[in-house]
């Protein structure tokens, strides 16, 4: 026999081989896409907020509040005014709109009859309050409060 010869038609997304291979082609190069931007975003957050964030609560009889302090309010300010005016100036409605809702996301309520949810995380010291569809605030304690809060949340929801 001097010649093997024929057609086959593999499918892509059932064939073990050529899924692989798939990974490979496209998970690799997004995986280091990915690191380079987590990366990025790691370099600029310590460099820009020096790897912390300033926030402040008030909770009292209308609902819970979280809103960005200090130097912090600022900072967030020329930022998301810069990311709207990029998105902006280079026809990008997508970038100007993240920095509209970053904007809009400085101060945080929620009243009272909105939260539905309450998750506890004792080890961090972190209540988490979940409204409606994109209504939540992460409200982040000291050792020194953690029970009070916890209890005063428990009473009201």
């Amino acid at each position: 026999m001097d010649k093997i010869e024929w057609s086959i038609k593999v499918p892509i997304f059932k064939n073990p081989l050529i899924l692989k291979q798939l990974g490979f082609a496209i998970g690799i190069p997004f995986g280091v896409l990915i690191l380079a931007l987590f990366l990025f975003s790691y370099l600029l957050i310590l460099l820009v907020y020096g790897g912390k964030y300033e926030l402040g609560f008030r909770i009292d009889q209308e609902g819970v509040a979280s809103f960005t302090e200090g130097t912090q309010k600022k900072k967030n300010k020329i930022l998301n005014t810069l990311t709207i005016m990029m998105g902006f100036f280079s026809k990008q409605p997508t970038v100007a709109g993240a920095g509209l809702l970053a904007d809009a996301r400085q101060t945080v309520f929620l009243k009272w009859k909105r939260i539905k949810k309450v998750k506890y995380d004792e080890r961090s010291r972190t209540i988490l309050l979940y409204g409606g569809v994109g209504e939540s605030i992460g409200v982040f304690c000291n050792q020194d409060n953690y029970e009070e809060v916890k209890a005063y949340l428990k009473s009201k929801v």
